[in-house]
């Protein structure tokens, strides 16, 4: 994550909530009460694992401005995404009860302080490239600062999603989940930056280019497993377990062949079921390591 930097400075009470995934960097969703919390910051603070709804989130209470490092674990292995780190920022409200830096900029203080639209569009497709029909859409975002009047309007085959924040750059971590599992190429990385144009004053958001992944390829043989040809028959590819969020997943028959692919942004133990009509093929499912 893109964090600012601030010096620390003691404010009035401020609720830090950050939300999170539970499930580890091998894909095993787990429970969050039996997770290992540890907040690392400018001064001690005691943070609890929390669900609300669907969501969960970290939840903690502090007094100082700084970089909060979140770290997440459950019987040693980390969570999906984490570490992180938070920044608690100086509010307008906390200004009358709060040492200041002599050289501190004003109007600085006065733009952090204004809510900022942010806007940006994908496709309402299921991880399998499918299209979605429904409206049941939840959005999960992490960034550099909290974030307010989260909306997901569906039309025509595409989410809108819009938020407020009071920050004017940076990057923030969306997730888009449709009944409870990431929708096509979920998370996204969202990355807000100032236009050009300074009597606009607008900010934009731009996801990142698509370049922004792996390609996982393997070959096995096309047999079933009784040992008949796989042929040109109805070959589907399931990517079941991995870290993260996987999309297009293709198989392609060459010779004797067949030419599995799919992509993804993180490295690490995936399992892989490879179909003909409905039924694994020789050796399927396939654990793959990288």
């Amino acid at each position: 994550f893109f964090c600012f930097v601030q010096h620390m400075t003691t404010v009035s009470e401020t609720l830090v909530e950050f939300p999170f995934e539970p499930k580890t960097v091998s894909g095993n969703i787990v429970n969050y009460q039996e997770l290992d919390v540890r907040v690392d910051g400018p001064t001690p603070v005691t943070a609890t694992a929390i669900k609300r709804g669907n969501e969960h989130f970290i939840s903690f209470v502090t007094t100082v401005t700084g970089d909060y490092k979140i770290t997440l674990k459950h019987n040693g292995e980390s969570l999906v995404r984490t570490p992180v780190t938070v920044t608690v920022k100086l509010q307008q409200d906390d200004d009358n009860n709060s040492s200041r830096d002599l050289g501190e900029d004003l109007s600085q203080l006065d733009e952090t302080s204004k809510k900022h639209p942010v806007r940006f569009q994908v496709e309402a497709k299921d991880k399998q490239g499918n299209a979605i029909h429904g409206h049941e859409f939840v959005a999960e975002i992490a960034g550099p600062e909290a974030i307010h009047g989260i909306e997901i309007n569906a039309e025509g085959g595409k989410l809108l999603i819009t938020f407020e924040t009071n920050v004017t750059s940076g990057e923030f971590i969306v997730g888009i989940k449709y009944k409870g599992e990431h929708i096509y190429r979920s998370p996204y990385t969202v990355t807000l930056t100032k236009s050009n144009d300074s009597e606009k004053k607008e900010e934009v958001a731009q996801l990142d280019p698509e370049d922004d992944h792996r390609t996982i390829q393997f070959r096995v043989d096309a047999k079933m497993s009784d040992g008949s040809s796989v042929g040109g028959g109805n070959l589907t590819v399931n990517v079941d377990h991995g870290p993260d969020t996987t999309w297009d997943p293709k198989v392609v028959v060459e010779g004797s062949q067949l030419l599995v692919t799919f992509k993804t942004r993180t490295l690490g133990n995936y399992t892989v079921s490879v179909l003909n009509h409905g039924s694994h093929i020789a050796g399927s499912p396939f654990n793959l390591q990288m």
